[in-house]
This record gives structure tokens, C-alpha cells and sequence, in this order.
């Protein structure tokens, strides 16, 4: 039996393997065209577009990270003459100060002002138990009335020359004396309401309701006028000649 194997002519070979280089030629050129010109150009102008605003942003931190500029004031420069200052240290002095003292004796039964307050003169500040020099003052003043109607009585016996000029000296001196008891006590009683001297501050008070005070006890409060005020200070020797002149001393 024989087989008859079909053999291929050199002919087709050659058309074979002279067409498959031909092949792989044209799918080069089609992989190079998927990339066209313009997605070149584009990718260059956002890479461009990124550094730019990159340097921008770094441009700013720089910016912000410098201090700001400071405000400077100018001025034109003149000759012309000017005050002379000294600067010393001092203490401030109150104009005036005063230690109210109480001047009867007696018990504080009332307080009318706070610690540290601004006070004018004749402003209330304490006020001492008046019933004991009331009451002195109404015995002195109905021994004043007694004396004064002996006294009239006097002057009438005396008028008809019935009394010697000594009773009638003694009446006289009798009323004088009461009328002078009468306003002492007057004066006492006026004491037991404390006022303040002067215009000015009150500092701390140094007693309070219920204590017992009189002429012989420490101040009640200090007062200080601040209106107007000293200064206290002390001028160095290379100064003094020019404090003297500007002051006229």
C-alpha cells in the first residue's frame, strides 16, 4: 500500500514565510500612532502648571514666614530750645494731716463714716454718749436762771439802798459765774458729736462703737488733705545750682 504525502512547494514557503515579517512590521507602526502629538503637548503644560503652582506656594511660605514691616514715625529736625528735666525720686505728702482726738470723755456709741473715705469739714465722724453732759448742761443752765433772778432782786433792794454793795457785788458775780458754767457745759456737749476739721481722706479707725475714749487716749482716725498735695524728693548737688536759678532762689 502506498501513501501518497501531500509535500508542500517551495513556492508557498516562501509566500509564508516572505508575508510574516510584513505582519509584525504594521503592528509597529500601529502601536506608535496610539500616542498622538497633542497628549505630548498636553502632559508638558500640566507638568509646567504643577511647578508653578509649587514655586507660588513656596513663594508664600517665605513671604509669611518674614516679619512684618514696623510703622516708623519722622520727623524734621530743628534747633530750638527746650525744658530742662530732672528726674528724682520723692514720696507724695498730704498738704495737711490731723489727728482727731476726742476731747470729753465717754462712750462711742455711733460711727458715721468708712475706712478710707473722702470726708469735707464738719462731716459727721463719731459721736460719744451726750446724756451726761446734757444733763450738766441743764444744771448749769437753771443755776444761771436762779443766779440771773437773784441778781434782779438785788439791783431792786440795792436801787432803794436797802442791801450793801457787797451782796449786790456777790449777785453779780454769782450770775456771771453760772452763765459761764452754763456754756462750758454748753461746749462739752458739743464735743460728744466728733466732726472733721479739714477736707480730706480718713485713713484706719483706731476704735470702735462701745469703746470708752477721752483726751488722754490715742487718736481716733487720722485725716489727710489731698487737695493740694507735696512732693518730697531729694536733688543731686550738680543740680542744685540750676533748680535755684529757674526757681528764683
Amino acid at each position: 500500500m502506498k501513501l501518497n504525502t501531500p509535500v508542500s512547494s517551495p513556492k508557498t514557503l516562501d509566500r509564508r514565510t516572505s508575508q510574516r515579517p510584513q505582519f509584525q512590521m504594521k503592528r509597529t507602526r500601529t502601536a506608535n500612532q496610539r500616542v498622538p502629538k497633542w497628549a505630548y503637548l498636553l502632559f508638558i503644560i500640566l507638568a509646567a502648571f504643577v511647578c508653578y503652582r509649587i514655586f507660588q506656594h513656596r513663594a508664600s511660605e517665605v513671604k509669611a514666614a518674614q516679619p512684618p514691616g514696623r510703622p516708623v514715625t519722622a520727623a524734621k529736625a530743628i534747633t530750638k530750645d527746650v525744658p530742662i528735666y530732672l528726674d528724682e525720686i520723692g514720696t507724695c505728702a498730704a498738704y495737711e494731716t490731723v489727728q482727731v482726738q476726742a476731747q470729753v470723755s465717754g462712750k462711742i456709741i455711733e460711727r458715721l463714716f468708712q475706712d478710707g473715705s473722702d470726708v469735707k469739714k464738719e462731716d459727721p465722724l463719731f459721736t460719744i454718749d451726750p446724756r451726761p453732759y446734757q444733763a450738766a448742761l441743764d444744771q448749769a443752765k437753771a443755776q444761771a436762771a436762779l443766779d440771773q433772778v437773784t441778781l434782779k432782786r438785788q439791783e431792786d433792794l440795792r436801787a432803794r439802798k436797802v442791801i450793801a454793795q457787797q451782796d449786790y457785788d456777790t449777785a453779780v458775780a454769782n450770775a456771771q459765774k453760772s452763765q459761764a458754767a452754763a456754756e462750758a457745759a454748753q461746749v462739752n456737749l458739743d464735743y460728744c458729736y466728733i466732726k472733721s476739721p479739714i477736707n480730706g481722706r480718713v485713713g484706719l479707725r483706731n476704735v470702735d462703737v462701745g469703746n470708752l475714749v477721752g483726751p488722754s487716749t490715742p487718736p481716733l482716725v487720722t485725716i489727710q488733705g489731698l487737695d493740694p498735695i507735696y512732693t518730697d524728693f531729694t536733688v543731686a548737688e550738680n543740680d542744685l545750682p540750676l533748680v535755684r536759678k529757674y526757681l528764683g532762689g
